[in-house]
């Protein structure tokens, strides 16, 4: 949009059109910034973030207006609903600009035309449009087409004649820093840029930055367009960069609490967590003044920024604040030079109870230890009381056959004979071993022999029933109250005939904890020779794992389709819908990966393909069902994940 704050405020104000104007929140103070103006205002050199009392002297009849949010945030959802009628795929980069992308065969100018006719109709505001084959090149014709006008870069010769016009500082990405570089090396602009080599470059700017020139320079981007950001949101952040005057390092770490203190409050009101923090300094420039011509502004400054990854995401202010503080501690700044700080947070992890994986779905796929349900529903609650020597015997009807061997054989061997005994051959657990013999005792040097201090007892008796009862039940089921019991977990405990009749992404995520472990035992190991350099024919080879390949989107359709032909006669409306847990456990994979264009992608070939199917009405019916199936249960995840869902404009039903 061509003045997008500017043409809003002007938009029933014809008398203003042809003046200059600017928005600010005071056209009186000296000190007042100017947030935007319109062509007439910036041809007498006004511009965007100069002082109310410098832009007056430049345009003494420039006319400022204050801030119209109400009619910005309005103006701003119609210009995105006319994006979203002309192409789903539309990625957003502010409140006023987008890039739009459209089939191959369209015709970009009529289409640009379209789009600026209908935005002018219903917002009174102009826009301006490039048109082109990549990201990078539409970009740089939009500017070319300002103010309120269509450029277009149809073809490749065109983009190289008109990329090599360009100074550094008008390619995308390339700062006053990476300018600054350039210029040292005595490249100005991009004629002289794309006489660099690309190994030139990167020795000079890194890899990422070098790369990015060297391609940029030819007018090459394949960047494709990104909706994830009209899902979701990225990152949260605090920042304060006015009146930062702080006299010694105690002001700047209260400053820094209460700033982790605010950014937590933020995160918590959109419940999601951080797992990345980002601190943001401005320090006074060197030669600049003390204090800048706007009173308690930042003045010029040089900016700084460094990242910790935190080992757990969080929204706590204490952890935020102490953070915060560890990361000014590492620039080592006096505290008086500081001119602004603020905080930002990034990977951000919904705080919803759907998205909290603490394991507990996973638990429900291990073999079951204590029986059944009923029975474990009763010890896992009585498992969360305080034990007390009062309590009721929560084992007493646990047989010898629901012990798990494998927690037993983790057990010292001390405790083992104390069970094994309490049970004899099968015997219940509530018979008390009266006839139980302790070992023999050891004689120690010089020291008197170990004593029990109480009669060997029943663990699963009531009268006994203490901390190690409740210890070992919490082993045996894998509790995870105290510790993560996912982190052993041994495959032995997952039944195998489930584990493969789950979808991929819960077996990857059991894969992930599951670890094969040997079984401690107090005894000392039984010394063994070393192993010969040669292996031996006898000794077993380790096969190597082979990395999983996910299936095709287009295949698993194939396979549906196939599938329902065989049997769609005779099967009920659940065995049709359970048909398409392939597909959605393959679109799920790529949800939890957070590439929602990729999952997009798949749910757009289906949907395409379902209601492609006219013939026969019975197979065309089930696919309709079984699509719309699908869709809720990934919006449903995507509303866990990201708090929000697919679009109607992007997926809609059939």
């Amino acid at each position: 949009m061509d003045c997008f704050f500017v043409a809003v405020a002007v938009r029933d104000k014809p008398e203003l059109h042809k003046v200059p104007v600017a928005v600010a929140h005071s056209g009186n103070a000296g000190s007042s910034e100017i947030s935007s103006c319109n062509y007439l205002a910036r041809a007498k050199g006004v511009g965007a973030g100069m002082f109310m009392q410098t832009a007056k002297e430049l345009c003494p009849e420039l006319i400022v207006l204050p801030y119209q949010f109400d009619d910005i945030q309005r103006v701003s959802f119609q210009i995105y609903d006319i994006f979203f009628l002309h192409t789903l795929y539309v990625q957003a980069v502010s409140c006023d600009e987008a890039f739009l992308e459209f089939g191959r065969g369209t015709n970009g100018m009529e289409k640009a035309k379209a789009i600026r006719n209908e935005i002018f109709e219903q917002t009174g505001c102009s826009a301006s449009v490039g048109v082109s084959f990549n990201v990078l090149l539409a970009k740089l014709s939009s500017k070319k087409a300002k103010p309120d006008g269509i450029f277009e870069i149809s073809n490749v010769s065109q983009a190289e004649e008109f990329v090599l016009q360009l100074t550094i500082r008008d390619l995308p990405g390339a700062g006053h820093m990476t300018s600054a570089k350039l210029e040292a090396l005595g490249v100005e602009n991009v004629r002289q840029l794309v006489s660099m080599t690309k190994g030139e470059l990167i020795q000079s700017l890194g890899k990422a930055s070098g790369e990015m020139l060297y391609n940029y320079a030819r007018g090459i981007d394949i960047r494709p367009l990104s909706m994830e950001s009209n899902m979701m949101r990225k990152s949260v952040s605090a920042v304060v960069n006015f009146g930062i005057r702080f006299e010694k390092w105690e002001d700047a770490t209260v400053f820094l609490m209460a700033l982790g203190e605010e950014l937590s409050q933020r995160l918590r009101n959109l419940n999601v967590r951080a797992k990345c923090l980002t601190l943001l300094i401005k320090k006074r420039a060197g030669g600049a003044p003390v204090e800048p011509a706007k009173f308690m502004g930042h003045g010029v400054c040089d900016n700084f920024s460094k990242s910790q990854i935190l080992a757990q995401p969080t929204d706590d202010e204490v952890v935020i604040g102490k953070a915060c503080i560890e990361l000014l501690q590492q620039f080592n700044f006096p505290s008086e030079e500081l001119r602004g700080v603020g905080v930002q947070a990034t990977k951000l992890i919904s705080d919803t109870p759907g998205n909290q994986r603490s394991g507990q779905l996973f638990k429900a796929w291990l073999k079951d230890t204590t029986g059944n349900a009923k029975n474990q529903e009763e010890c896992e609650a009585k498992a969360e009381d305080p034990i007390t020597e009062t309590s009721t015997n929560a084992f007493a009807a646990t047989s010898f056959s629901q012990i798990n061997i494998g927690v037993l054989g983790e057990l010292p061997k001390q405790l083992q004979q104390e069970i094994l005994a309490s049970y004899g051959r099968g015997a219940s657990a509530t018979t008390t071993q009266t006839n139980y013999q302790p070992p023999p005792r050891r004689k120690t040097n010089g020291k008197a022999p170990l004593r029990r201090k109480h009669p060997a007892r029943n663990i699963f008796d009531s009268k006994s029933n203490s901390r190690l009862a409740r210890n070992v039940y919490l082993l045996g089921t894998g509790d995870s109250g105290k510790e993560d019991a996912l982190n052993d977990i041994r495959m032995s405990q997952v039944d195998s005939e489930v584990y493969h009749s789950l979808p991929l992404t819960i077996r990857r995520e059991i894969d992930r904890y599951a670890k094969k472990r040997r079984p401690t035992s107090t005894v000392a190991p039984i010394p063994r020779p070393r192993a010969s350099s040669i292996s031996s024919p006898e000794q077993p080879v380790k096969k190597k794992l082979t990395p999983v390949v996910l299936p095709r989107i287009e295949d698993l359709y194939a396979d549906l389709v196939e599938s329902l032909h065989d049997e769609y006669p005779t099967t009920g409306t659940r065995a049709q819908t359970a048909a398409f847990d392939p597909i959605y456990s393959r679109i799920l994979v790529e949800v939890e990966d957070r590439a929602l264009d990729q999952a997009l992608r798949m749910l757009r070939f289906v949907r395409r393909k379902c209601s492609s199917v006219a013939t026969p009405t019975e197979l065309a019916e089930q696919l309709k069902r079984g699509f719309n199936h699908v869709l809720n249960l990934v919006n449903q995840d995507i509303r866990r994940q990201f708090n929000g869902a697919l679009s109607l404009r992007l997926v809609t039903p059939l």
